[in-house]
């Protein structure tokens, strides 16, 4: 009863608990938030890819001048 009591001892605030693995030591997530990392890391890699190409095409009429 102790736990209970003190969460409801406190004002309204928004409170987040991060459950970890005892294992491994990562964090567990929601199948939403997998999904939103993943996007993340996509919308990174597409970012990444974008920028390489725009260099290697700037690279390229560099070396053709």
């Amino acid at each position: 009863m102790v736990p209970w009591a003190d969460q409801i001892n406190h004002e309204n605030v928004n409170v987040n608990y991060d459950c970890l693995d005892p294992t491994t030591g990562e964090r567990l997530m929601t199948w939403e938030e997998k999904l939103e990392v993943q996007r993340q890391e996509e919308m990174k890699k597409e970012d990444n890819k974008g920028k390489f190409l725009t260099e290697l095409k700037n690279d390229l009429e560099e070396l053709s001048n």
